[in-house]
């Protein structure tokens, strides 16, 4: 991965989200906060075992193709 070039963050329509746009979009989803309520986020990406798999397989082949 190349450190200089941020990433980017997806969703099931769109595959190069900004940062930016991410944390505009968690910053502004207060509906149920009071004004004086923390506003604490946590992520948690848990991909299924499936998944997992798949995401091994394709940084195993990129790691390849970089030798």
């Amino acid at each position: 991965m190349n450190e200089n070039k941020p990433e980017h963050w997806f969703n099931g329509m769109a595959r190069d989200i900004k940062p930016h746009e991410v944390r505009m979009g968690i910053d502004r989803n207060v509906a149920k906060l009071g004004r004086e309520d923390s506003k604490f986020f946590l992520i948690n990406i848990a991909p299924a075992k499936r998944n997992w798999r798949t995401l091994c397989r394709n940084t195993a082949r990129t790691a390849q193709k970089k030798t």
